[in-house]
């Protein structure tokens, strides 16, 4: 805490802030995400009201700012690489982005750059599979026949880079909730996942979709023909049963 001037030595100090045109806006690419709002803070400073002298300078709201470096996002990379699975939400068995410290924009970062795979394929939570993990599991998995809601939006979505969620909706003759259901539904089988985001505000993040057939393209495929099962089976045990596995891969 400032409590003298370190130019003239007065303790006779005041708060200013820098508001107008005079606010710091982020980088909108650094966000690595399309159609991020430009929301910039205004600039708190501490002055000398002996000399003028500005001592001290801070953002009001730093939470508007990315990280200046990747280095924490790297770390969330390897964690997802290394377990090959993470949750959004804190559970009991899984690690999460909230027990791990992690935020929405480090995982959407590594969702544009399709470092991780999105699905709600554990227990229909929102689950970020690591790219082999993704390609192991897409050997193995079962799945029963697409509903005609289900149809329809995989066909809407063919060949789109990205879809917004809401316009999609708007745009299909489809019933709310069995909107709702069916894409949730493809989510869980792992047919479509997320390719970026982009800040509703500072608590909500919404995503933009993809099939993941158009997620596979540049992709890398698998470089092995051992058993997908057993391997994912190894990966997982540290974190679940051999029932709730069995579950996941149906």
């Amino acid at each position: 805490m400032i409590k003298k001037c370190t130019f003239c030595g007065s303790a006779h100090l005041g708060i200013a802030y820098q508001l107008g045109n005079g606010q710091v806006y982020p980088d909108v690419y650094a966000y690595q995400y399309p159609n991020h709002p430009n929301r910039g803070s205004s600039i708190e400073h501490i002055i000398c009201k002996k000399c003028g002298a500005i001592l001290m300078s801070k953002v009001v709201h730093p939470e508007h700012f990315p990280a200046a470096n990747s280095v924490k996002i790297d770390e969330l990379e390897e964690i997802i690489n290394n377990t090959g699975i993470l949750l959004c939400n804190e559970d009991k068995d899984i690690p999460s982005l909230s027990s791990l410290g992690y935020i929405m924009p480090d995982i959407i970062a590594l969702i544009q750059h399709k470092k991780v795979f999105y699905c709600k394929l554990y227990k229909k939570k929102s689950t970020y599979l690591s790219v082999d993990t993704y390609l192991h599991f897409r050997r193995i998995l079962q799945h029963q026949p697409l509903t005609e809601s289900e149809i329809i939006i995989l066909d809407f979505m063919k060949n789109k880079e990205s879809v917004d969620k809401t316009e999609l909706k708007n745009a299909l003759s489809i019933e709310k909730k069995e909107f709702d259901k069916a894409f949730d539904s493809l989510l869980e089988k792992c047919l479509i996942t997320a390719i970026g985001g982009r800040e509703i505000n500072p608590n909500w993040f919404e995503y933009l979709y993809c099939t993941s057939e158009m997620w596979r393209k540049g992709t890398e495929g698998l470089h092995t023909k051992s058993s997908s099962k057993e391997i994912l089976w190894n990966r997982f045990k540290p974190f679940m049963n051999v029932h709730q596995f069995e579950k996941m891969i149906k």
